[in-house]
């Protein structure tokens, strides 16, 4: 798939709770909670000056009492350039992986499968990444919109849930989000069976390609998914 398909993949995997298309940029926003959700995508040839379209983005989100914040890729240059010359600053650069399963060997995993809205997955995640009440429920909302193609799994030990993750299934493809090991229980393989468990899910649903996304800064996950047969595919960073 082009990177920009992958893009386009990863917005409907993880929605925002509103969405504008402004000639060729698409304008995110779920009541802050998360990076990915409220932020400007570019999607598309523009034909609009590109001081008018940041004016609006800037009077868009002001509309909600939020900053912009612009996702780029590696095919976004061009405008990054002309972000950076506004003084906004690069951050947290990000790969995205991706993962044919067609000759994947996958060792399998005694993790849970939740098809559909898990309340227990989700209790466990917003307490442990400390998230309000506020951002439980738009997280809630978030995940609701997906709620037919989307399966969570964990991983417990002694009856107590210590890692988990989600996936979201669309035809052939299959994204992963939120893969978390509990304080305590890491660098004992717990990550990797919960990504195995979840391609061996999407094995059952004809899934081809499976993707991520991992910080380039997080050296240990990104060596974990390059074992399980992960590649990296393209970079994708914030500007705000």
């Amino acid at each position: 798939m082009k990177n920009l398909d992958i893009e386009l993949l990863l917005m409907k995997a993880w929605p925002s709770l509103y969405e504008e298309e402004y000639d060729g940029w698409i304008l995110r926003y779920s009541k802050g909670y998360t990076k990915r959700a409220n932020s400007v995508n570019f999607i598309s040839e523009s034909l609009l000056r590109f001081e008018e379209k940041v004016n609006y983005c800037n009077e868009f989100y002001k509309g909600f009492n939020k900053s912009v914040v612009y996702k780029l890729i590696d095919d976004n240059m061009e405008i990054d350039r002309k972000l950076e010359e506004l003084g906004l600053e690069k951050r947290e650069e990000v790969s995205v992986e991706e993962c044919l399963l067609d000759n994947l060997i996958i060792k399998e995993s005694n993790g849970y499968v939740v098809w559909g809205f898990s309340e227990e997955w989700v209790t466990f995640f917003t307490k442990e990444n400390k998230l309000s009440f506020q951002e439980t429920l738009i997280l809630k909302e978030i995940l609701l919109k997906n709620d037919n193609n989307c399966f969570y799994v964990y991983e417990k030990e002694e009856n107590q849930i210590v890692a988990v993750a989600m996936a979201v299934i669309f035809g052939e493809n299959l994204c992963i989000f939120n893969v978390y090991v509990k304080d305590g229980f890491r660098k004992r393989n717990y990550g990797k069976k919960i990504v195995y468990k979840i391609l061996e899910e999407g094995k059952k649903k004809n899934v081809k390609r499976a993707y991520l996304q991992v910080l380039e800064s997080n050296k240990i996950a990104k060596k974990l998914y390059g074992k399980i047969g992960f590649v990296h595919k393209y970079s994708s960073w914030y500007r705000y």
